[in-house]
């Protein structure tokens, strides 16, 4: 069992990596930065108390969502295939959250909306939950936060003006960095940031291609959170 375990998750970690490699240069540099030195400043942060909101929080802001897919669109039997085209447009999200103070650690909850175009020929929208940790690496005694994102979500893939059944759902993990700078240090806290995390998207079934289609996500997000 042991073995099975170790091998299954080696050839998880090889398949993983080897998707980043195909993508774009610039996105693969961004990708392959955050997956470095996030373990490393997580395992080198400095000891100085970070607390983020101390408590409950909630915020919304403005999403900016870059995708890439490697895969071939789903056509008609003999029609030319051609990649999977995403055109950013413009999103969202609101979420809600709760930090331990003394631990470093948070948890919150995301709700995202992106309106992107597909393959150069319809608009679709696209509707997110997450469940994310947070680890607050340092709290500067001048409002600066820095802290690291982890988690698991769904996305939904609505179908577009053309009815070509691309619809789909899927399952997301994501990690990366964010920032917040505190305008008002005691509460309620008041505070704007920006995250930037790697977020890798699987759609099930035959929808945008055939038998599922990974989808490598980099959500810009700029927003501002309250916390009670």
């Amino acid at each position: 069992m042991k073995k099975f375990l170790t091998a299954s998750l080696r050839a998880s970690a090889k398949q993983s990596l080897g998707k980043i490699w195909r993508l774009p240069l610039r996105l693969r540099r961004i990708a392959m930065t955050i997956l470095v030195l996030g373990p490393w400043s997580m395992v080198h942060s400095p000891s100085a108390q970070a607390c983020g909101h101390e408590g409950w929080y909630v915020g919304a802001g403005y999403t900016q969502l870059l995708q890439y897919s490697s895969e071939n669109q789903l056509t008609a039997a003999g029609a030319a295939t051609r990649k999977i085209d995403w055109r950013t447009r413009y999103g969202g999200y609101a979420k809600v959250g709760h930090d331990w103070c003394g631990s470093r650690w948070g948890v919150e909850i995301p709700f995202s909306y992106n309106r992107q175009k597909l393959n150069r020929s319809e608009m679709v929208n696209i509707f997110g939950v997450d469940v994310n940790a947070l680890f607050h690496i340092i709290e500067t005694t001048g409002g600066a936060d820095f802290y690291w994102i982890g988690g698991l979500g769904m996305n939904i893939l609505t179908d577009g003006q053309i009815k070509n059944n691309t619809g789909a759902g899927g399952i997301n993990v994501n990690f990366g960095p964010g920032f917040q700078y505190f305008l008002k240090k005691t509460k309620p806290k008041v505070a704007i940031g920006v995250s930037v995390p790697v977020k890798y998207t699987y759609y099930f079934g035959n929808h945008l291609s055939r038998n599922g289609t990974s989808v490598f996500g980099f959500p810009i997000q700029v927003g501002f959170t309250v916390g009670f």
